[in-house]
């Protein structure tokens, strides 16, 4: 029967936690990828939910309060800058079909 030491049972334990904890990163990627996608954006509105917080009236001075500020404005800016607004006129149609571009 072959005997290990300690270092090779040490080296082969690391391993395989390290085998398991990439298999598990490996099983739920997506929901690590929607989960860090979540702390950014969280990173990126934090100091314009400050920035409303601060200058909301005391009564209506809570922190959610801000937040949904910062939504509203943010979802009514995004498809104003994006084009997702524009409506198709007839006049953007062409030809005799009158068909509008996509």
């Amino acid at each position: 029967m072959v005997e290990l030491d300690d270092r090779t049972g040490n080296i082969l334990t690391t391993i395989a936690l390290f085998a398991i904890v990439a298999a598990i990163a490996y099983a739920t990627r997506t929901t690590i990828a929607v989960f860090v996608l979540a702390l950014l954006f969280a990173y990126l509105l934090e100091p314009a939910v400050t920035w409303v917080h601060l200058r909301l009236t005391p009564r209506a001075s809570s922190r959610n309060s801000a937040i949904a500020v910062v939504y509203v404005v943010g979802l009514s800016i995004v498809p104003r800058s994006t084009g997702w607004s524009r409506r198709r006129s007839p006049s953007n149609c062409s030809g005799s079909t009158r068909r509008c571009p996509a």
